[in-house]
């Protein structure tokens, strides 16, 4: 039995000890992708690493994915909704909507 005060019931105030939860879209999402430019987009819960190749220099970032009114957001320009994950599940791809009219839908290719 635990014991008031022992290391094992104040590991419970630890962030490892209750694993994030993320929703079916964000979940669906995770691992590498990469795009037709090459730069390569490695989704770590709602992190994104970002790692391009530009002019003989590699160049990297770290960015977040925003969820609202069931869809995902990248930079809150482009966002991906449930029907853009069964085609990610089908095609390998994610095809992110551009949010603006002077963008244009992007996609992601499965690296892994």
């Amino acid at each position: 039995a635990l014991r008031d005060g022992s290391s094992e019931v104040q590991g419970w105030d630890s962030a490892w000890a209750i694993p994030e939860v993320y929703s079916e879209i964000v979940s669906a999402i995770q691992g590498r992708w990469k795009d037709k430019q090459g730069a390569l987009y490695i989704v770590q819960g709602l992190q994104v690493h970002v790692t391009a190749a530009t002019s003989g220099t590699t160049e990297s970032a770290t960015a977040f994915l925003s969820e609202a009114d069931s869809r995902v957001y990248w930079l809150g320009r482009w966002a991906l909704g449930a029907e853009g994950v069964a085609h990610s599940r089908r095609k390998g791809e994610l095809c992110w909507t551009a949010c603006e009219d002077s963008l244009k839908d992007m996609v992601w290719k499965w690296y892994d």
